[in-house]
């Protein structure tokens, strides 16, 4: 699934579901367009148009949640997605919850690898950055990886990646 795809279900989404498409529609009337499909409300746009010329306008994030005892694969995959993006930060001590096949559910700590980028860099490097996602998925035997796509003037959504053993 491409990144357009996304984007396209999540136009269609608000299309289909009323409260969307009134959240879609009021902040549109609330907002001033800004750099490539980005709204941003008026006091917001004020602030940055009356700042440094130096402030551009940031269109997407990646979030890749990932369990913290795998330090070395942390520093691989953020390394990879700093490659790919043009940066990363990875976010320490979250603590998530899992239920395993025994319907036993398990406590895990976690780290969030996150990169904000444009979204013509997200497209371009897509497979790349999956491709990364299941080669340290796979070294840290991992199932499957949750990781959430936002983009600013649409909202986000969230894929299960299954990692093949």
């Amino acid at each position: 699934m491409t990144l357009q795809h996304i984007q396209q279900i999540m136009l269609e989404m608000a299309q289909d579901d009323s409260t969307l498409k009134t959240a879609f529609e009021q902040l549109n009337q609330n907002a001033i367009a800004f750099p490539q499909n980005s709204v941003i409300v008026p006091p917001i746009l004020e602030i940055i148009q009356s700042s440094s010329p130096n402030i551009g306008c940031c269109e997407s994030c990646i979030a890749i949640p990932f369990p913290q005892q795998y330090s070395n694969q942390i520093q691989g995959l953020s390394r990879d997605v700093a490659d790919s993006l043009g940066g990363a930060t990875v976010l320490p001590h979250f603590l998530g919850w899992w239920k395993n096949q025994n319907g036993e559910i398990i406590p895990d700590q976690l780290v969030v690898i996150k990169s904000f980028t444009q979204v013509k860099k997200l497209v371009n490097n897509w497979e790349k950055l999956l491709a990364s996602i299941h080669y340290w998925g796979k070294m840290c035997q991992q199932e499957e990886i949750a990781i959430e796509l936002s983009v600013f003037a649409l909202g986000s959504v969230l894929l299960l990646i299954s990692i093949e053993s």
